[in-house]
This record gives C-alpha cells, sequence and structure tokens, in this order.
C-alpha cells in the first residue's frame, strides 16, 4: 500500500526495483528513515498513515534500531541488518504503541537463492 523512503540517493536506488517487481506506488520520501531519525518518529508517521502494508528502505544502524525497537516493544536495542535485507513484521494498526510480532526474517543471500 505503501513505500517509505529515505531522501538518500541509494535508498531510492534500492527501492526503485522492488516498486516496479511489485507494482507498488511510487515511494514517498520522509526523513524519518535518515541515520539519525529516532525509530520512533517512523512509528509515529505509519500511525497517522495507518497503511495496511508498508515497505521502508532506509539505512543502518537506524532499521538495526528501528528492528529492536519493534522485537522489544521499547527503544534500547539494535538488531543490526544486512544491507539487501527483508524483515517482515506484524505491527498492528499503531506500531509506536507496543511490540511487533517478527514473521520473516530473510538476509540477501536467501533473497539472492529465491529470486
Amino acid at each position: 500500500d505503501l513505500v517509505l523512503c529515505s531522501p538518500y540517493v541509494r535508498a531510492r536506488q534500492t527501492a526503485e526495483p522492488v516498486v516496479h517487481a511489485c507494482e507498488a506506488p511510487e515511494p514517498v520520501i520522509t526523513e524519518n528513515l535518515l541515520p539519525g531519525a529516532p525509530p520512533e518518529e517512523i512509528l509515529h508517521e505509519l500511525a497517522r498513515r495507518r497503511p495496511e502494508s508498508v515497505l521502508l528502505v532506509g539505512h543502518q544502524p537506524h532499521l538495526g534500531l528501528l528492528f529492536g525497537r519493534l522485537v522489544l516493544g521499547r527503544e534500547g536495542l539494535e538488531l543490526p541488518m544486512k544491507k539487501a535485507s527483508l524483515a517482515v513484521f506484524d505491527a498492528g494498526n499503531d506500531p509506536s504503541l507496543e511490540p511487533a510480532t517478527l514473521k520473516m526474517y530473510l538476509p540477501p543471500r536467501v533473497i539472492e537463492t529465491l529470486s
């Protein structure tokens, strides 16, 4: 339903083939996915937008901090993600209020094997 992307060129370049392959809408650029942004900000943005599904394209260490926040339900845990990996969460209606459920994590090598 929604693709949110960091304003950095590399993030937009990463999002483009995914958007094309999934026939998703064009990415919406948000500064809440910049490396120094607090993970809570992107969660509040998601709560405001209320998409049924969303793809976030950003950078480390921000995504690792967001991953940890989603798993733990609060800040303070970084779970680093490898470049070009995919994590799937069920985060409910407001991901800023409670932990999310990690449904799947695929590192790049697994994604390459599946494609």
